[in-house]
């Protein structure tokens, strides 16, 4: 698994910020997936999880901007190489 700081170390990774993407898109998955099958959690727990569901949702929204940033870098070398 590729950890976050590798990525801000490394922001024009594409394949790195996919690869960290679709790791925390797998661990949104098991924890909504553990909240499913275990009704009978009590409310610590399930604030636990909601607050990592947060956090992830952060680290998604940045990875989100850090494609952007790739997209106008890549633009803004495209039009240096035509001039």
């Amino acid at each position: 698994m590729i950890t976050y700081n590798e990525i801000m170390d490394n922001v024009y990774n594409v394949t790195a910020l996919d690869e960290l993407r679709v790791d925390v898109q797998n661990q949104v998955a098991k924890l909504i997936d553990h909240v499913d099958q275990n009704p009978d959690m009590d409310m610590l727990q399930r604030h636990s999880i909601e607050i990592a569901l947060n956090v992830y949702e952060a680290v998604l929204d940045r990875i989100k901007a850090q494609y952007e940033l790739v997209a106008k870098k890549q633009s803004s070398l495209q039009h240096a190489n035509l001039n």
